[in-house]
């Protein structure tokens, strides 16, 4: 498949707006008829499942919830062009459908800013998830595609952040709110570690009963590529990269055919998950054991805890 441009450029690397974007991504559809079914559902899927940002910066300025209506109306239109331009006989699998007609007015985007700036940031999500999961599926994950995914993501935050500096590691030890950080030296040999044992699980390749274990038990592969949070290698963007990374280990394994596994937030938890981000990230212990080092993950995990039963609940009444 022929990569969409937008201008002369690969439009992942082009300023554009969050409408030529999708206008881009529907001319490139005509490329796409040719594809066999199973690609152009796998393609369908992938693409236009919701995504759900969130941030955790506080800087006295309150978390603002663009409306499932502000978001929508922008991103569903690409999704009604494919659905037109698409033969009838190549229906997407009923999961797929069931997982689109759940999320599709359920756009959940808690982020910091005016929705121009919501838009834009989702916008580069967007197009560093399709970089990554789509062009990208079947390629190992190596340092140079892991910051040229980071590049896509953050290079229109440099314009608000000057210390940003999109595709490139960290050369310090602080970050910007004085948090001692892992040196800069140790950190690459630790994300080279990571990415490392990420490539031998995802071949299957030489694997003790240990690593085997990470890919039989999601939580201990995700608590992998979350010591990226951990390590810290980008100035900002590190827990955005971990989500980004952990949709291309799933689709290069076919485990799943869209890039990122959400549970919707229902109406009734949301504002408890705002008061929970800014909880964890305040240390605001009310309510909750000080247990010492990890005690924001404790206020996280009662909060992913209660969203779990939820789940399970509906799913025994149904």
């Amino acid at each position: 498949m022929a990569r969409p441009t937008a201008g002369r450029l690969p439009w992942w690397e082009e300023d554009v707006t969050v409408i030529n974007f999708h206008r881009t991504i529907a001319a490139a559809l005509e490329e796409v008829q040719s594809m066999d079914n199973s690609a152009l559902r796998a393609l369908q899927a992938r693409a236009f499942v919701s995504t759900v940002m969130v941030s955790t910066e506080v800087d006295n300025i309150p978390v603002s919830i663009i409306t499932p209506e502000e978001i929508c109306r922008h991103l569903t239109r690409i999704y009604e062009e494919i659905l037109q331009q698409c033969p009838s006989n190549r229906p997407l699998r009923a999961p797929q459908l069931h997982i689109f007609e759940t999320y599709n007015h359920e756009w959940s985007l808690h982020c910091i800013g005016p929705p121009p700036v919501v838009l834009s940031r989702l916008s580069q999500y967007l197009k560093a998830l399709m970089f990554l999961c789509i062009y990208h599926r079947d390629d190992p994950l190596d340092m140079g595609l892991l910051k040229r995914t980071h590049y896509i993501l953050m290079r229109g935050f440099r314009a608000h952040n000057r210390h940003i500096q999109p595709g490139c590691f960290r050369d310090c030890s602080f970050n910007d709110c004085g948090v001692f950080l892992i040196h800069e030296i140790a950190m690459r040999t630790s994300i080279d570690d990571m990415l490392s044992r990420l490539r031998g699980i995802n071949s299957d390749e030489d694997l003790d009963d240990v690593d085997r274990s990470f890919f039989k038990f999601p939580d201990r592969l995700a608590s992998l590529l979350h010591d990226m949070t951990h390590i810290q290698p980008f100035v900002v963007g590190n827990s955005w990269m971990c989500r980004l990374i952990m949709a291309h280990f799933l689709v290069s394994r076919d485990k799943f055919q869209f890039p990122i596994p959400i549970a919707p937030i229902k109406d009734r938890l949301c504002e408890q998950f705002v008061h929970t981000l800014f909880g964890a990230d305040n240390k605001d212990l009310q309510d909750h054991e000080d247990v010492g080092f990890g005690r924001e993950r404790t206020i996280l995990s009662a909060f992913l805890l209660e969203c779990v039963y939820d789940s399970l609940e509906e799913l025994i009444n149904a």
